[in-house]
């Protein structure tokens, strides 16, 4: 089986050192995590990465000190057949500023790609496949406007670009009303989208630079309680085994 393991650990020496050291933060958009990925070809070691490509402009360094903290926890279910990973990083930085200030709310209000440098010198690349239906831009099947948030690299929004991923026609989004706001972009009218679609939003100043490219799905079921079965009749089989006390 594709799952079974190949490989079993010694217990390693007492030479380690714990915590971070450094963390670089990648605006999204510079890098897919799916495409700008090299792995290693040796096997049992499919998982290592040896280069990072893609169309990377700047990388932001933070160094750490004090008690930071990198986990990744494994939950996975019999029952829906699923396996899903939850990473958290814990980080504290001392004497924050103006500037550092006003980057954490950038950090917040985008979603960039994180590189973990461990004191041991090992990098880890966090958030690096990312299939959750809360993390892109939503939108429903409607012939009303309605309104969506993004942040552009730099410059002004001023042309909307929407590729279907299941035709792969590019396709402008007319009359849209464009309303800059301090840290992110707002962009209502009416989406030419079908329900189930996935596509991409690509975003242009008034040079034809593109300055946002982002994942867009669209729904009309509320996101808190999506389902990809949802309207469908779902079976489930047992074996009736019961234990009978006398």
């Amino acid at each position: 089986m594709s799952c079974d393991i190949s490989h079993g650990r010694q217990e390693p020496c007492k030479d380690v050192v714990g915590g971070l050291r450094n963390i670089y933060f990648i605006n999204y958009g510079d890098f897919d995590g799916t495409t700008d990925v090299t792995y290693d070809t040796t096997v049992g070691y499919e998982d290592v990465i040896t280069a990072i490509g893609g169309n990377i402009n700047n990388i932001y360094k933070y160094e750490l000190k004090g008690t930071n903290s990198f986990e990744t926890t494994i939950t996975s279910s019999r029952e829906n057949g699923t396996t899903f990973f939850e990473q958290v990083l814990s980080i504290q930085l001392k004497k924050q500023d103006q500037i550092t200030h006003k980057q954490i709310k950038l950090l917040s209000y985008g979603r960039p790609n994180v590189v973990v440098e461990t004191n041991n010198g090992a990098f880890y690349c966090t958030k690096k496949r990312n299939n959750s239906y809360t993390n892109m831009i939503v939108v429903k099947e409607q012939l009303t406007s309605q309104q969506i948030n993004f942040i552009v690299r730099y410059g002004l929004a001023q042309d909307l670009y929407l590729i279907d991923e299941n035709t792969n026609v590019n396709v402008y989004v007319p009359n849209i009303q464009i309303l800059p706001n301090d840290y992110y972009t707002a962009a209502i009218g009416i989406f030419p989208t079908k329900e189930n679609h996935f596509y991409w939003l690509q975003v242009y100043d008034a040079n034809q630079n593109l300055i946002l490219k982002e994942r867009m799905f669209c729904t009309n079921q509320p996101i808190n309680t999506f389902s990809v079965n949802n309207g469908q009749y779902i079976s489930n089989q047992t074996t009736n085994d019961f234990i009978m006390y006398e």
